[in-house]
């Protein structure tokens, strides 16, 4: 299924991407008509994170959300492994 985000009454620019689920988490869109930021006008791949996390609340790249004060605790709490596995390697190198 294509999914497509554009903003509301104008026609570009526009991006779109591939996904069978909702388009949640991290995922690579392609954006079309950027004008702004490509003078060329050739298609961008960006990579954008859709999620309805609180305020309160850190995204993982797949999507789902946790508890803030998780985020960089040392442990890997996103149920895709993603969020603070950075910092655990770069704690195992010292």
């Amino acid at each position: 299924m294509k999914w497509k985000l554009e903003i509301y009454g104008k026609d570009s620019p526009f991006a779109t991407v591939d996904s069978e689920d909702y388009p949640f988490g991290t995922l690579e869109w392609e954006v079309h008509g950027d004008i702004n930021c490509n003078k060329d006008n050739v298609t961008q791949l960006v990579k954008l994170n859709l999620n309805t996390c609180k305020p309160d609340e850190f995204n993982c790249d797949d999507g789902s959300c946790v508890d803030i004060r998780l985020r960089c605790d040392g442990d890997i709490d996103c149920p895709d492994k993603t969020g603070t596995q950075v910092e655990l390697d770069l704690r195992t190198l010292f």
